[in-house]
């Protein structure tokens, strides 16, 4: 195909359909009837393809943002492929990328996204099933050549520096208006204290309990992960089948990570009702769960305090100029300090959302 002089995040709508449109037609000699954007998250931006044989596929044109050297389109398709050619399947079909554009092209499916209040006990079922039938690969050939999730820690010390670095990311922003000094103050007078008081928690009962925090998982520990792995990113169709999409941070993970941001999660939480059910399925694939189950606490604990980070992004990504600016930054920050207090409150009162109390799990 002959290269296109077009920047990967500065070309138009409009411009974007004519290369889906020239993709189409010079790689798989097949005429569209129409290409529709679909609502996307911010690192991408989607098309339903419907060809005149009535086909339809997902055009996915991945965003480079600046100061993310992550390779999504690469980690996601790649990664899509390995599990579609080894027989895992309810994820997307990869059938086509192109680097120069940074687009991918997969299957179609046709379904809707879940409601909190639509979740049932097979969903539950269903997810688990999914994470066996990756786990089961741990073994296969070319295993090994998987990446390493996005911001994957193996290590109880890995998560506090992980945390150490989002904190100080957002502390060096050096923006000036109100709503930058509402999240520096945030910061400086809640997060940061809570933070301190749950590193020495955690690194005194972790001593107690004999769990040495700067030991890494071993390989056979490790599992294979969609990483950002949650009903926000299942579709269900018609008949009930789900469907897990969005693999752009996959990679080999630690179960505790995939567990706990499975419970914390902003966009749809798995509801407290299922989580016994949830974590007991997913450790009849992953065998011997005991120190898993050492674990969970802490590391619940302070993914809880990185997700109030994560959801502050915007800070660094918006400049606040604007009035739409401002007011998503404003309602951002409100959401990460609701987040806050729950995380407070279950850090006070010893909780670990699954049995209710810490010493279940010592």
């Amino acid at each position: 195909m002959k290269s296109k002089n077009i920047l990967l995040n500065h070309y138009t709508d409009k411009d974007t359909k004519k290369v889906i449109f020239e993709l189409f037609v010079e790689e798989f000699i097949e005429k569209l009837s129409s290409i529709e954007q679909l609502p996307g998250g911010a690192n991408s931006i989607v098309y339903k393809v419907m060809t005149t044989n009535n086909y339809s596929y997902l055009a996915k044109k991945y965003l480079v943002r600046e100061g993310d050297n992550r390779d999504r389109l690469s980690t996601e398709y790649f990664g899509i492929s390995f599990l579609w050619n080894n027989g895992v399947r309810f994820i997307p079909e990869p059938i086509y990328l192109n680097k120069n554009y940074n687009i991918g092209i997969y299957r179609f499916i046709d379904g809707k996204k879940l409601n909190p209040e639509e979740i049932k006990f097979n969903d539950i079922y269903l997810a688990a099933n999914f994470l066996g039938s990756m786990h089961a690969l741990i073994n296969v050939e070319d295993a090994n050549k998987q990446p390493v999730a996005s911001e994957a820690c193996f290590s109880i010390k890995a998560y506090i520096d992980c945390i150490d670095r989002r904190l100080k990311n957002l502390k060096k922003i050096t923006k000036k208006n109100d709503v930058f000094e509402l999240l520096h103050n945030f910061l400086d007078n809640e997060f940061i204290h809570l933070f301190r008081e749950v590193k020495h928690s955690v690194k005194g009962q972790a001593q107690k309990k004999g769990v040495d925090i700067d030991m890494e998982l071993g390989k056979h520990e490790k599992i294979l992960s969609p990483s950002d792995f949650g009903f926000h990113n299942a579709i269900k169709t018609n008949d009930g089948i789900l469907f897990f999409i969005d693999f752009e941070y996959y990679g080999w993970d630690d179960p505790a990570k995939l567990i706990c941001d499975y419970y914390l999660q902003p966009a749809i939480p798995l509801p407290y009702k299922y989580r016994k059910i949830f974590l007991e399925r997913v450790c009849r694939y992953l065998g011997n769960d005991i120190k898993l189950k050492k674990r969970l606490p802490y590391i619940y604990l302070l993914l809880s305090l990185k997700w109030c980070l994560i959801m502050l992004n915007v800070f660094i990504t918006f400049s606040g100029n604007t009035e739409i600016e401002r007011l998503k930054i404003l309602k951002q920050l409100e959401k990460a300090k609701n987040k806050f207090k729950k995380a407070k409150y279950e850090y006070e009162i010893g909780a670990f959302p699954i049995y209710l109390n810490w010493k279940e799990f010592h």
